[in-house]
């Protein structure tokens, strides 16, 4: 299953893993085509993308993935899904979605998972988390929004 073999990508290979994925699709996608993405993504409903028969969990007021974002207490187990969901789609190179922006959501979930939830969603240490927000933020696609919220997740890993 996938996403057995996610979970077992050691964490110091990890941000490799996700750092090269994202050098492979930049000559495919258009600045503008990120940014359209983006969006989509930050307004798809979290029952299209965390698909999972095998577990149920109350969503509360959190009906998309931007909700997930923003959330001051996001369901956790939403958070797992969602990041399972981003990891998948960097290491599978989805033409759907492109491993940048999957890279972008990543990091910013991770980020969520842990200081939001308070729950180890990931092996990934803070100075990898770190590294991944201020790679995230660099974006040209990105709105002023995100790049905000990504700045302030930055300012809260230590």
């Amino acid at each position: 299953m996938v996403a057995n073999a996610l979970t077992d990508v050691p964490s110091d290979g990890l941000l490799g893993l996700l750092r090269e994925a994202a050098d492979r699709s930049s000559a495919v996608w258009g600045r503008d085509d990120y940014a359209a993405i983006w969006r989509h993504q930050l307004a798809a409903p979290l029952v299209m993308v965390l698909r999972d028969p095998q577990r149920s969990f109350d969503a509360g007021d959190v009906s998309s993935i931007g909700d997930l974002l923003a959330s001051e207490q996001p369901p956790t187990p939403a958070v797992q899904l969602a990041i399972q969901h981003a990891k998948a789609c960097v290491l599978r190179a989805q033409d759907d979605l492109p491993e940048e922006v999957a890279r972008v959501l990543y990091f910013m979930l991770v980020w969520v998972g842990r200081y939001r939830c308070r729950s180890k969603v990931s092996s990934l240490p803070d100075t990898g988390l770190r590294d991944g927000l201020v790679w995230a933020a660099d974006r040209p696609w990105l709105d002023d929004p995100t790049r905000s919220q990504i700045a302030s997740m930055i300012r809260a890993v230590a």
